[in-house]
């Protein structure tokens, strides 16, 4: 019997056991990211935000004409520069130099000039950075700001040079909380052999210094893109972090990942208010999906997703091609088999089997999975019970594992099977 017309088989006879199945081109998209995030419930009755405009008064210090800073030496960054800055030296002269001198990417900002604190007078936000040394082997640098006090900068706040933070970066100042007062959104960078990592922070002047608004990491997030959305019904901003993958080939396909940050002012925090998966492109994520709606008793789910795994000739199979094409359907059918099994459809199991066997005959590279699936097929014959069964089958993956469980393996940034995984029973 040809492949094509046994998976029909098996589509006939779950349509007629109450299991829809779909075209793969008609089947709902999986939980995905959502083109816009939006958080709570809209005030109905809210005048539109108006965003604020920051004016404010340059520092008033005699102009002068001091040697710029050589910045040479990161530990004295900061008093360097405000040596340069109470001097008179010009702002605008400073960022260029930085720009010139300093190991800041030529995309990067170098600095912010606004009023932080709200007294009128123009403050000042600068990021410095460093090439890897002795005794920084990674990239890194200070965040440091400068207030205007009379007629004075003074340094309000200022971050180790050899921070194990990584490289900071300004990545934008605005009012983000909504309460028409500006804060800084810096990224602190940090990079392995392939992938690059930043923790965000979101710096706020409290009366007496700068808090950190942000709560909750960015730094597990790889490769990310950050995204602001907004402003939203009560003037603040959402902001949300992609990871888009680990450049490292061993890691295997990657599933982006979605994390949002929105402001609560009853915390005084920007918190996670939601994390989305995208939706799969890849065979293997269709099959984790599958077998996490299984684990957690939503079955049609699975048995979608199953299918879909089987089926769908759109799913990218990343570097295994055929070959892992092959195992994956082999075990998405094996799976839908415990399935019906579980749910007391023992017809349809049996034609499951019946499909196994014709595909993958004992010549076949795969034909691990007909023997995992006999092993669990005879032993609930004999037994009448889910749970020996699904012991027997955990038994020969266990005994089996380059032929079961190592087709499975996609890479460290993809779920690794244990044996326990091929057949869960304490689902119910």
């Amino acid at each position: 019997m040809k492949l094509s017309k046994i998976l029909l088989f098996i589509a006939i006879t779950l349509l007629a056991s109450g299991c829809s199945t779909l075209n793969p081109s008609t089947l709902p998209p999986s939980p995905g990211i959502p083109a816009t995030v939006v958080i709570g419930d809209q005030p109905q009755t809210q005048a539109p935000y108006a965003a604020p405009t920051f004016s404010a008064q340059v520092c008033p210090i005699p102009p002068g004409s001091p040697d710029l800073p050589t910045l040479n030496d990161p530990h004295t960054w900061a008093p360097d520069i405000l040596a340069y800055l109470n001097a008179g030296g010009f702002v605008s002269s400073l960022l260029d130099h930085i720009q010139a001198s300093n190991s800041t990417e030529p995309s990067a900002k170098a600095g912010e000039i606004l009023d932080l604190n709200e007294d009128g007078l123009e403050d000042l936000a600068l990021v410095l950075t460093q090439a890897p040394s002795e005794l920084t082997p990674w990239p890194s640098g200070s965040l440091l700001i400068f207030l205007c006090s009379d007629e004075a900068f003074r340094a309000a706040y200022v971050t180790s040079p050899a921070s194990e933070a990584g490289r900071p970066m300004l990545q934008e100042a605005r009012d983000f909380t909504g309460d028409g007062r500006p804060e800084l959104l810096t990224l602190w960078e940090s990079c392995g052999a392939h992938t690059c990592f930043a923790q965000a922070e979101i710096l706020k002047w409290d009366g007496s210094g700068f808090e950190n608004l942000w709560q909750g990491r960015s730094d597990d997030l790889p490769s990310p893109d950050i995204e602001l959305q907004g402003p939203l019904a009560d003037g603040s901003i959402a902001i949300s972090i992609t990871a888009r993958g680990l450049g490292s080939v061993g890691a295997g396909p990657y599933r982006e990942i979605r994390r949002t940050w929105t402001w609560h002012p009853e915390s005084g925090r920007f918190e996670i208010s939601e994390e989305a998966l995208a939706d799969p492109k890849y065979r293997i994520h269709v099959l984790h999906d599958a077998d996490q709606a299984a684990l957690e008793g939503d079955y049609e789910t699975a048995t979608t997703g199953y299918l879909r795994v089987m089926e769908d000739g759109t799913l990218d199979d990343w570097s295994s091609g055929e070959d892992g094409r092959a195992a994956l359907r082999a075990y998405a059918a094996f799976r839908q088999i415990v399935i019906d099994v579980r749910i007391g459809n023992t017809a349809n199991a049996g034609a499951g089997i019946d499909f196994l066997r014709a595909a993958y005959p004992p010549e076949s590279p795969h034909h691990a999975y007909v023997s995992l699936t006999e092993r669990f097929w005879e032993t609930y014959q004999i037994e009448g019970d889910l749970r020996e069964a699904c012991l027997a089958a955990q038994s020969y993956a266990l005994n089996n594992p380059d032929d079961i469980l190592e087709p499975l393996y996609y890479g460290y940034a993809n779920r690794t099977y244990l044996a326990t995984d091929i057949c869960p029973f304490d689902n119910g």
